[in-house]
């Protein structure tokens, strides 16, 4: 649950700065103290959420291209499918945690709570899903540089495509 309380930048329950010699790494500055200081922590934990799916995103160009074995194309769409869905979990985790917070009637406060409870299992125990999707993709990147297609090696002359020359 720490974790998550960092990834959300709420780690300032966890340090007494006036106790402290020098001023934390992750110190955040003690946002929720301010009157908008929720909507930045929202604004703060959705940013990371975003770019993260639009990166699992952007690994899915190669969804249909040729990869030396069968198991292997299974691994790459496999793992764009867990950067995807991790990180949109954990916006939706911390969607529901903003609204949660919120001084809401009791029943809408116990649906987002029950709401609440999926994601931030998911989230939890995704994380080390999500790293070692990215250590796949990174791996497989370069192991399937050992079957490139014949187009690979054709010698381009560059010089027809200058038309002054």
């Amino acid at each position: 649950m720490k974790i998550m309380i960092y990834t959300m930048g709420a780690q300032d329950r966890f340090t007494m700065l006036s106790q402290e010699i020098k001023v934390p790494m992750f110190w955040s500055g003690g946002v929720e103290d301010s009157p908008a200081g929720s909507q930045v922590s929202l604004s703060a934990s959705i940013g990371p959420s975003i770019i993260g799916i639009a990166f699992g995103a952007m690994h899915c160009i190669a969804w249909s291209y040729i990869f030396p074995s069968h198991a292997e194309l299974i691994l790459w769409r496999t793992s764009c499918i867990v950067m995807m869905i991790v990180p949109f979990c954990s916006a939706i985790y911390c969607f529901v945690f903003y609204f949660a917070n919120m001084e809401d009637p009791g029943c809408l406060l116990t649906i987002a709570v029950v709401i609440a409870v999926v994601p931030a299992v998911l989230v939890v125990l995704s994380a080390w899903l999500y790293i070692a999707a990215r250590i796949a993709t990174i791996v497989m990147a370069f192991t399937t540089l050992r079957a490139l297609p014949s187009e690979a090696f054709t010698v381009v002359d560059w010089t027809t495509f200058i038309p002054h020359i």
